[in-house]
Order: C-alpha cells, then structure tokens, then sequence
C-alpha cells in the first residue's frame, strides 16, 4: 500500500490542477526529497548502528540472540554493509537487505522509484496513464515470472527472494497505479468524471488480492504484488471522492490522521524497538498480548520524541495536528 500511496501524493500536486503535461523540476523535486527522507533516516542509521554494536558486544545468550534475523537485522558493521545503506543501495543485496533495520529495504526501494518518477511524469503525459499503467505492469509480471522460472514454487531462502521480490521491477507497478489514482482522483475534482467503477472493482480485485497476499513471500504466485497495486489503486479513488470523504473527516478518523504525522518517525524505528520487547517474553514468559500491548505503548511515545528532535527540524513545513473541531465533513 504504502508504495501506492508514495506514486499517489508525488503526483497529485502536479496534475490536481489539471496541469498533466507539466515538467518535473528535477533538482527542485530532487532536493526536496532528499532534504525530507535521508536526515531522519541517516539518524535512524547511526542509532542503529550504535545499537548492534552494542548488542553484538554481549554474551550470546542474551534474549535478543533468540529473535530471527529479519525480525531485528544482521548484526554486522562491516564498512560495506554501511556503504551500502548510505547509499540505499542495501536492497539489491541478500547480505545487507535486511541488516540494521529490516525495513530499511523500502526506503532504498522509495529512493530508486523517486530517480525514476520523473520518467513517469513524462510517459503520462505522452503516452498517457493507461498505457503507462500497463507497460509497468507487463514489466513487473515479466520480472517476477521470470524469478519463479529460475527458483521454482518451492521456497526460497528469504534474503534471496527479497532481493528480486522487494526490488525496483517486481515492485514497479504498485507506484504506477498510485499515479493513475491521483490523476482519476484529480480529473474527478476538476472535471466531475465519475468514479463509481472503482468501487465496483474493489469488489472484484479485493479476494484475487487477499487470496494472493495471504501466503509467505516464499510461496505466493507471480501477480501478487500487480494484483494488489490494483486494489490499492482502487482504494485509493475510492477514498478521495464525496462519497466516503464524511467517513475520513470523521472524529473516528482523527487518532490515526495525528498518527499520520509522525508516521515516517514511527516507521523508522519500530522494527527493531518491538523486536527487542517482544525477546523479553523468551525471557520472562510474558503472554503474547501483554508483550504486544507493552511493543504498541512504547513505540509510539518513543516514535514522536524522534520526530520531534530528529525529523521535525527538516522538513520544509510545519505540520499541525488536527483538532476536533477543525475537520470538515465532505
């Protein structure tokens, strides 16, 4: 959902004004970007780094030592796992993928799309969004296809798979299908074109994606990852017309538009913060939902202090929280 959601807010203020054929600058979008993304992450990197370090430093019976790699990250220090990360170019290798951080695969993956973005622009303005939308299909069904030819159905060692799975031509249409939302979402507002056919999509594409998505990166078929760009695509028109925006303005939306602020924080360090509470019940015997209460409670205060002192500080606005009385029915 998330790369969805990335196409879809990157290309929505262009075409909002129904402005499609203009250019992206890209130094400008360039700068932007790497001014909102890299700070936190950078410090999200060195933290973590620290964090190993430190781990790697005690006995190997320690609680921590019980948790799976890709729930807390290889812990290695080696000058090119760091490199490779610095560069967000940790994605494109089994080895350091899932090192640190292990969502930090996305944000390489984000990195590669953001180079790629203003190609996009361009192809939709020429060649316009359907024809786009299905050349980045074609492509992604081609990559992933051709990685289950050459390492069959049965499964696959995980840091091998991700690395063809959770990089640039599996994940290609998902970010595509983002930007056909925001110009189906855009042409609605500016031209009243109706958007009822999502919702009836939505319908159709909602158990071909929940029935692809349900099983393990090992043993999905080929067109998950297309299959549930379309959904989210869906989604994401459906979401943004008069018919559902009384249920997003609502008050039971509020908690999670405030969450929503400090979201990238909160996704930066909750990986390896609810890895290592959740060794503790190995340790203590703590129940399941205790342990994963204590994980939501101690993530989420800890998230915004991150925010407030490490990503805050960089961004180009200010944002505000939203109080009660400032939300707007549709």
């Amino acid at each position: 959902m998330f790369l969805a959601l990335s196409g879809f807010c990157l290309y929505y203020p262009i075409v909002r004004k129904g402005e499609m054929h203009q250019k992206v600058d890209i130094a400008r979008f360039a700068k932007r970007r790497a001014k909102r993304i890299l700070p936190p992450y950078y410090l999200a990197l060195v933290v973590f780094i620290l964090w190993d370090a430190l781990i790697a430093s005690r006995p190997t019976h320690h609680p921590i030592s019980t948790i799976p790699a890709a729930m807390l990250g290889h812990i290695t220090g080696e000058w090119r796992n760091i490199l490779a990360h610095i560069f967000m170019l940790h994605n494109l290798s089994p080895k350091y993928i899932t090192a640190f951080d292990g969502p930090f695969w996305s944000l390489a993956l984000e990195s590669q799309l953001y180079l790629i973005f203003p190609l996009l622009v361009y192809c939709f303005s020429r060649l316009g969004a359907n024809k786009t939308c299905l050349a980045s299909a074609m492509i992604a069904l081609t990559w992933e296809t051709g990685c289950r030819i050459h390492y069959g159905l049965h499964p696959t060692p995980f840091h091998i798979l991700s690395v063809y799975w959770y990089a640039l031509p599996a994940r290609f249409f998902e970010f595509t299908a983002g930007m056909w939302a925001a110009l189906q979402v855009a042409r609605y507002h500016n031209e009243s074109i109706s958007t009822d056919y999502c919702a009836k999509w939505l319908f159709l594409l909602f158990p071909v994606a929940l029935a692809v998505c349900i099983p393990t990166e090992r043993t999905c078929i080929p067109f998950r990852f297309v299959a549930w760009g379309a959904f989210c695509a869906c989604v994401l028109v459906f979401v943004n017309t008069a018919k559902s925006r009384r249920f997003w303005s609502s008050r039971l939306m509020l908690p999670l538009t405030n969450l929503g602020i400090f979201s990238y924080s909160l996704y930066l360090i909750h990986f390896p913060l609810v890895g290592f509470i959740i060794s503790q019940k190995y340790k203590h015997h703590i129940h399941n939902g205790f342990i994963n209460l204590l994980a939501v409670l101690v993530s989420i205060p800890l998230a915004y202090v991150f925010y407030m002192c490490l990503e805050r500080p960089f961004m180009n606005t200010k944002p505000v929280f939203v109080k009660p009385d400032q939300l707007q029915p549709g």
